[in-house]
């Protein structure tokens, strides 16, 4: 599903109004969800100027893994990811995709 530029689209303990509007945009862009994440893992996919970023927070005591669309560069460790990124327990990746 494409995703208009400059929409944020979050996930996780706090998110619980954003996640009805990913459920509402879903309904209407006739398409399913893209991924579904442990609920104490926070995601926010931003599209802009400086091209498409991923942020993930993991809240949780256990490694995430979320899905990605595609390679890139992880910009907090430096390392290129491809087709899952893995998010420690406790710790905070930022992907541009």
């Amino acid at each position: 599903m494409l995703r208009p530029p400059g929409l944020l689209f979050r996930h996780g303990p706090r998110a619980e109004a954003p996640r009805l509007l990913d459920r509402a945009l879903c309904r209407v862009a006739d398409g399913p969800p893209e991924r579904a994440l442990p609920h104490d893992l926070e995601v926010v996919e931003q599209v802009g100027e400086l091209g498409r970023h991923l942020l993930a927070i993991n809240h949780g005591d256990r490694g995430a893994q979320v899905p990605l669309p595609g390679a890139g560069m992880e910009l907090l460790t430096g390392l290129l990811v491809e087709g899952v990124l893995e998010v420690p327990a406790g710790a905070v990746r930022v992907v541009h995709l």
